[in-house]
């Protein structure tokens, strides 16, 4: 299972291309060699390197259901000094370390904010976000969502609501089902105290592009 919830994961993100085909079809149900979603990953230094130092702190394999989780949904165990381990560990320059700032915790919203500032753009930081909705409608192939996005308007960035249809055959979903979005897909269902933890891990992001712009 915690397999599958990180091919979820996986296949709609850019970084992804060798190993997409192979994602789709092991989503599918298609009998394929699991050994291959953990080669994947292993080959996505950003997320391995996550997963595998988040595992340590909990104490758990680097793709248990947990670790996966603590990572793409953030959990209020994970410290600020994680973060900086993981960024140090990717190699980031010293001085961007040192001004880390102090709400940067190791989730992937925030890591990925923190990569990504060099190409900022709100598409790409929209894609590669993780992002809570709320099922409006379930199809046979799809479902739509009632989701949040960065928008900017005056040079000031805020959380817009935006209604988005998804592929749903990666997860079991009904209607006014809360739910995670990433890069095009439904992941996973989520508790009320993971979309508070999304929400505000977006709000930090929000307020810091505030502040500095």
């Amino acid at each position: 299972m915690s397999l599958e919830l990180l091919a979820r994961y996986l296949v709609g993100c850019p970084d992804i291309k060798k190993g997409k085909k192979f994602l789709e079809t092991f989503l599918e149900g298609k009998p394929t060699p699991k050994a291959l979603i953990i080669e994947i990953t292993q080959k996505t230094p950003t997320l391995y390197t996550a997963l595998s130092i988040i595992g340590e702190e909990l104490k758990q394999s680097p793709f248990s259901s947990d670790v996966i989780e603590a990572y793409f949904l953030g959990t209020p165990c994970l410290s600020h000094e994680i973060a900086r381990k993981i960024l140090e560990k990717l190699g980031l320059p010293e001085k961007v370390i040192e001004n880390l700032p102090s709400w940067v915790r190791p989730v992937h919203n925030h890591l990925v904010f923190i990569l990504l500032q060099p190409l900022f753009s709100e598409d790409l930081l929209n894609t590669c976000f993780v992002r809570p909705g709320r099922v409006l409608e379930v199809f046979e192939e799809k479902a739509k969502v009632s989701t949040i996005l960065i928008g900017r308007q005056n040079n000031r960035f805020y959380l817009r609501g935006d209604i988005i249809e998804y592929p749903r055959h990666f997860s079991p979903i009904k209607r006014d089902d809360q739910v995670a979005v990433h890069c095009g897909v439904i992941t996973q269902n989520l508790t009320e105290a993971q979309v508070v933890i999304l929400t505000f891990d977006l709000l930090s992001i929000i307020n810091h592009l505030s502040c500095t712009e």
